[in-house]
């Protein structure tokens, strides 16, 4: 038994961007003798004619770049993007320390967790089809007493 169009997509330009519900006919390769084929229940889709590769905006609005931290720090990054961010993740010298998926887009950060220096922060905003733009600020821990 075949399926004629096994991996296929068709492209449907007369439809407006939105859910649909739509009825998928399954056309096997040979019919019995009354002419019967397989049909689906529905099947949901989402019609997207224009996909977006724009990526969000983000920004890092606390610390400043350059700027002495200590203790806990409060990382805040603004993000923006049409139609949404889906998540912005904080990064502290390029290891992940934590994923925030709604505003405000803020971080607690242990700096005891590091040694005294420099460290960079980085914020970095995904939009719902992945596209993923980043902010970097470097910040100087001091922890000494």
């Amino acid at each position: 038994m075949a399926v004629a169009a096994a991996g296929n997509t068709g492209k449907y330009e007369d439809y407006a961007d939105n859910p649909y519900t739509v009825l998928a006919r399954a056309m096997i390769g040979a019919y019995d003798a009354a002419g019967n084929l397989g049909e689906s229940g529905a099947v949901s889709v989402n019609v997207v004619n224009s996909m977006d590769v724009k990526p969000p905006t983000v920004s890092i609005i606390k610390p400043s770049d350059g700027s002495t931290v200590s203790k806990r720090a409060h990382i805040v990054a603004s993000a923006w993007d049409e139609p949404d961010i889906s998540r912005v993740e904080f990064y502290v010298d390029g290891k992940l320390a934590a994923t925030v998926s709604a505003e405000p887009y803020t971080y607690r950060w242990n700096t005891r967790s590091v040694r005294d220096g420099w460290h960079t922060i980085t914020a970095k905003a995904y939009d719902k089809y992945g596209n993923a733009a980043e902010a970097t600020v470097k910040v100087y821990v001091s922890n000494r007493k």
